[in-house]
């Protein structure tokens, strides 16, 4: 059974992905907090042969044991064939202030969800078994880091910084004896995510934008990932 693993599930911009009948044979694993309608609602669906949820909150994770807790949690519940596990980090924050108006918490709150908690929780899974590098790895970035605007700066660093994580580790895993593939999306959405607060002037740059993006709506994000997952083997790196 293929195995989707899905961190900050109840992202906005992931709302069009679970419908999908071609889930109908696949075990769901969401990862976040506060989980129990979203879960309760995604049962009702009846898309997923089989959905798991782990309770998690971001913030309070401090030390590697939280992270390990999370990856022991997380493999019993994956598929003993690497390549049929799907990892999909789909949470983040944004502040959309001036830097210089941005509180400690704010700041802290942003390094910790955009950067810390995907690297950190990458590598637990990883300790917990190497021979997972050779699964298949999402990670949801932002246009921003490409076209920053006035007041994402800190949002646009963190995941810049998450992009070349991923662009590092994927080298690494082109090491392993069985490739999977590791892959940065890049999202311009306009009906959700970072086009939320933005000016007019500004969204309609971004419209302009999108004619060369494979993300312009939630549905185009979700019809990308179901057709990636039956085949996720391409050398491509980075989705825009």
């Amino acid at each position: 059974m293929n195995c989707l693993v899905v961190f900050g599930p109840k992202a906005n911009v992931l709302s069009k992905l679970y419908s999908n009948k071609a889930f109908r044979n696949w075990k769901l694993v969401i990862i976040g907090r506060d989980l129990k309608k979203f879960y309760n609602s995604l049962k009702q669906q009846n898309n997923f042969g089989e959905i798991i949820q782990i309770e998690v909150d971001y913030l309070k994770l401090t030390i590697i044991d939280d992270y390990q807790k999370i990856a022991n949690a997380l493999t019993q519940h994956l598929s003993h064939e690497s390549e049929k596990n799907f990892f999909l980090f789909a949470q983040g924050v944004i502040e959309r202030l001036p830097f210089f108006f941005q509180t400690d918490d704010q700041i802290l709150k942003q390094f910790k969800i955009n950067l810390e908690f995907p690297v950190r929780c990458t590598h637990s899974i990883l300790k917990t078994n190497p021979n997972l590098l050779s699964s298949h790895w999402y990670y949801l970035s932002s246009i921003a880091t490409q076209r920053s605007d006035v007041g994402v700066s800190l949002y646009a660093s963190t995941k810049s910084a998450l992009e070349k994580f991923c662009e590092t580790l994927r080298l690494e895993q082109k090491l392993t004896s069985r490739s999977g593939s590791i892959k940065v999306l890049r999202i311009i959405i306009i009906d959700g995510g970072l086009s939320h607060g933005l000016p007019d002037d500004v969204k309609n740059e971004l419209l302009q934008m999108a004619y060369d993006s494979k993300f312009t709506s939630k549905s185009a994000l979700a019809e990308y990932l179901i057709l990636d997952f039956s085949n996720p083997d391409s050398e491509i790196c980075f989705v825009e």
